[in-house]
């Protein structure tokens, strides 16, 4: 997919390409706000309204969107930590867990395993867990992500550095 020419059709008011693009984009939008969420409801909320935010922007002639993928995951973290201060997310990991909020993990993946995962990045603080889930389930570079995050670099690093060092303490401790 040419994220560019995409874009231009999606700029051009072309309702095919926004289509595409939303096929292109929920479901790994959808992933990253459940990552900083821990509700399926709460995520699929954060994900429309990026959408719904973006035709308004486009039908409105607002400024032109330069990088799509960085446009689109800043407007999803932007949208989940707005949900999240509205309702206060006085839930905690176990509620969450309830309600079903389980990192999508590919299909021929261990559910054991996945549920494994699921579990040991819910016990990580969000800032850490949102490095951790745009890295290696998105791919982002640490760069990607500070300008993501409106952080420096290092800090980036570091609570990828300090995030993963606690889930292989976790891993040792379980096999003890």
């Amino acid at each position: 997919m040419n994220e560019t020419l995409l874009l231009d059709r999606v700029q051009a008011g072309q309702s095919s390409a926004l289509e595409e693009l939303y096929d292109a984009y929920s479901k790994p939008l959808y992933q990253y706000a459940l990552s900083l969420l821990w509700s399926k409801q709460d995520a699929e909320d954060a994900v429309q309204n990026v959408f719904v935010k973006l035709v308004g922007m486009i039908r409105g002639g607002r400024s032109r969107i330069e990088d799509l993928k960085n446009y689109l995951y800043r407007a999803a973290r932007n949208e989940a930590l707005t949900i999240r201060t509205r309702r206060q997310m006085g839930r905690d990991v176990e509620k969450a867990r309830t309600e079903g909020a389980v990192m999508e993990a590919a299909p021929e993946a261990d559910p054991l395993a996945a549920a494994q995962v699921e579990e040991a990045l819910a016990r990580l603080p969000v800032e850490q867990r949102e490095v951790i889930v745009l890295k290696l389930y998105h791919e982002f570079t640490f760069a990607e992500i500070a300008e993501l995050a409106g952080e420096k670099l290092n800090t980036v690093a570091s609570r990828y550095k300090y995030g993963i060092a606690k889930l292989e303490q976790w891993v040792r401790d379980k096999r003890v």
